[in-house]
């Protein structure tokens, strides 16, 4: 794993990033797992935000037939078509953060045009946004996958320094980001 530290903010943020393994086919559903991640359970806590990405409906359930509909066009694929990704935060983060945080991950995951669903859950302790990604590209019509998916993210991030300020932690298989403070004198502490 790694820690990160984010510059350009005020605010102090630290984020674990962990992906789901979706190994069989119900876990794979792109429909069942956005209305898992829509469903308020009852709590008003449950679903503070959300975001969809790249998909032509805005509403979550259309967008979820979007992309399974994206799916279907691939018949070469036999591996899921769903990558599920967390992203941890002990503080909230505010909407232009988490967008600009979930946006990153996306890109260095290479999922930068791939429709998506994010939404932020606030009923545990601390908040988290699930990503369901649509793991086929949408023009294209191909799967996207990376050998060692972490690897790659962790390289990423390490060559986007000028975003991140790297840290690396021996044995840890989730990501820490961690934004620094303004001090107010014109120096960021971390």
């Amino acid at each position: 794993g790694i820690k990160a530290c984010l510059p350009k903010s005020s605010e102090e943020i630290s984020m674990i990033a962990s992906r789901l393994r979706m190994n069989n086919a119900s876990k794979s559903s792109i429909t069942r797992l956005v209305s898992y991640l829509t469903n308020t359970q009852g709590k008003a806590s449950r679903v503070l935000d959300m975001r969809i990405t790249n998909c032509e409906s805005t509403v979550p359930d259309w967008a979820a037939m979007e992309m399974l509909a994206v799916q279907q066009q691939n018949t070469r694929a036999t591996g899921d078509k769903t990558y599920h990704l967390i992203l941890s935060f002990h503080e909230k983060p505010s909407s232009e953060l988490l967008a600009e945080m979930e946006q990153r991950a996306c890109d260095t995951l290479g999922f930068h045009d791939h429709q998506r669903v994010s939404v932020l859950h606030g009923d545990t302790e601390n908040y988290h946004v699930h990503l369901a990604i649509n793991k086929i590209h949408p023009t294209c019509t191909s799967r996207t996958t990376t050998k060692r998916p972490w690897l790659v993210f962790v390289h990423n991030l390490r060559r986007n320094s000028d975003w991140f300020r790297i840290i690396t932690f021996p044995r840890r298989r989730h990501v820490r980001v961690r934004q620094p403070r303004w001090n107010g004198q014109g120096i960021w502490n971390p």
